[in-house]
């Protein structure tokens, strides 16, 4: 939401820019998901690639408004697309693998629920902020936030631990880890 209202306010440039912004970030999702996300999974492990999206995606969004130079914003949304997929796709791939089969639809609905109810609440606290602040402060701020996700994620034993695991011991990680989640008192010996 920012960097459009960047684009369209700070640099008063036409609509033809945010479209080429997008398609940047379009191809950096379509090149992640295809090809780099992979690649850097199978070189740096999970948790690594998973930090790396974090610190580049606040990293990417940060330099786009402190650059103020719209063809140089156009290759970081590149950056973006790519840093999104490396955290969405490991961190499902985890939520998805980890949750015990009887639950995953539940708690992809309830992921997605949550999403969705967010959202709002999220654009009226930034469109506050923007307001109160400025486009470009904000948009720093709200990088830096991202940046500080990574930090939060290693003080995490038990994230870490999941992140670190290949996809077969990642299979049913929450059900081993978190079983009064999952079951009632004694239903879990029954269930066995």
């Amino acid at each position: 939401m920012t960097i459009p209202y960047w684009i369209s306010t700070e640099l008063k440039l036409p609509a033809t820019y945010l479209g080429a912004f997008e398609f940047s970030f379009a191809l950096g999702l379509i090149a992640s998901s295809l090809y780099i996300n992979a690649f850097v999974r199978a070189w740096a492990g999970r948790l690594k690639n998973v930090l790396f999206g974090f610190v580049l995606l606040g990293s990417s969004v940060m330099a786009i408004v402190l650059m103020g130079n719209i063809y140089m914003s156009i290759l970081l949304a590149f950056f973006c697309g790519m840093a999104f997929i490396f955290i969405n796709v490991n961190l499902s791939t985890l939520r998805s693998t980890a949750t015990p089969r009887n639950y995953r639809t539940r708690m992809s609905a309830m992921a997605g629920f949550l999403s969705s109810l967010a959202n709002p609440f999220g654009v009226a606290i930034a469109g506050w902020y923007i307001s109160l602040l400025g486009v470009v402060p904000f948009t720093v701020i709200s990088g830096a936030v991202v940046v500080l996700i990574a930090p939060v994620i290693l003080c995490s034993f038990h994230l870490r631990r999941a992140l670190s695991l290949d996809e077969v011991e990642m299979k049913g990680y929450y059900e081993k880890t978190y079983p009064a989640a999952f079951y009632k008192r004694g239903q879990q010996k029954q269930d066995a």
